[in-house]
Formats: structure tokens, C-alpha cells, sequence
């Protein structure tokens, strides 16, 4: 496959401007988040609440033309919250595939370390293979498919230590600081 550096970096120049004209400042944040999309990898922003890190994602995805699905993850959320279940219909006398938000272009995993491991690991397949097993059966995620997710402090109370099995699907990690008062 040839790729024309030229024409990609245009279309990387014109996406960092669309992007900056809602996110005032991070261009490093920016750029890092692109990366991570043009390689097909996920991110672990950091950073105190209020910085943006949510509309960041959310304005990716726009700005790209893409799908863009939020999870926040709660002590109470369960694996199938994330991935989807088969519901009866009893319509239909049959069960149907009720697609979770991992089914998505831009996922936002919003404080993926408040939610214990097993419901974290939900993710570990998705973000490894871009495909999910729900009941047996696996179902192919779209190829964009990338997680960025958000993360508190460790301190905090509620928080789950990520495991070293999901630590390493992140190619990134990217700080999200407050703007400088020029910005």
C-alpha cells in the first residue's frame, strides 16, 4: 500500500486546526492523539478534571467523521455494559444482539480505573484483536476502532490499579494539563 506523506500530512494539518478551534491550547496533546489514531492504537489520557479530555476525544471523532461512544466506568458497571447481550424479543419468539459502546470508532473509557478488573478486562480483547465475544460468538469491530481512556490518580478512593495486561494495550500515555493563561 503507498501512502502520499504529503497528502497525509495535510490531512493531519487540517485535522489539528479543526481540532484547535475547540480545544484552546495542547497542541502536543493533539498531536499525540492523532498518532495514536493513525496507528490504530489506543491512549491513556491523564490529566485533573475540567482539562478536556472527554471533548477532546469527542471532537476527534467528529472532526474525522467518525462513530464516538462514552463509557463511565462505575464500581457497579458489569463486562456485558460494555460489550452487549442477546435479549429475548418476545415479539419475535428469538434473542437479538443488543451491540454495547465498544462497537464504536472513538471510545472513551471515562475513569476506566474506578471499575474492578473483570470489567475492565472486557476491553482487553476489543483492544487487542478489534473483535468481541459475546455468548460464543465473535463480532468484528469497526478497523478506526480506538480506545482513549481517562484515569484517576491511584490515591483516590474508589480506584482500581489498571492491570499490566491492559497497561500494555496503551501505546500511549498522554498528560493533559491546564492552559497556559496566553492559551
Amino acid at each position: 500500500m503507498s501512502v502520499d506523506l504529503t497528502q497525509l500530512q495535510a490531512v493531519l494539518d487540517k485535522a489539528l486546526q479543526e481540532v484547535q478551534k475547540v480545544i484552546i491550547g495542547q497542541t502536543q496533546v493533539v498531536n499525540l492523539a492523532l498518532v495514536t489514531i493513525i496507528t490504530g492504537q489506543h491512549a491513556l489520557i491523564e490529566g485533573v478534571p475540567g482539562v478536556g479530555k472527554t471533548l477532546l476525544v469527542r471532537t476527534l471523532a467528529g472532526v474525522l467523521g467518525s462513530s464516538f461512544a462514552r463509557i463511565q466506568f462505575t464500581p457497579d458497571l458489569m463486562p456485558a455494559d460494555i460489550t452487549g447481550t442477546h435479549i429475548y424479543r418476545m415479539e419475535t419468539n428469538e434473542f437479538t444482539l443488543v451491540k454495547g459502546p465498544v462497537f464504536t470508532s472513538f471510545l472513551l473509557a471515562d475513569e476506566i480505573n474506578r471499575a474492578p478488573a473483570k470489567t475492565q478486562s472486557a476491553l482487553l480483547q476489543a483492544m487487542q484483536e478489534r473483535v468481541v465475544t459475546i455468548d460464543r460468538k465473535n463480532y468484528r469491530l469497526p478497523e478506526t476502532f480506538s480506545v482513549f481512556a481517562t484515569q484517576n490518580p491511584v490515591e483516590f478512593e474508589g480506584t482500581y490499579p489498571l492491570p499490566e495486561a491492559q497497561k500494555d494495550r496503551f501505546m500511549l500515555k498522554i498528560m493533559m494539563t491546564d492552559p497556559t493563561r496566553e492559551e
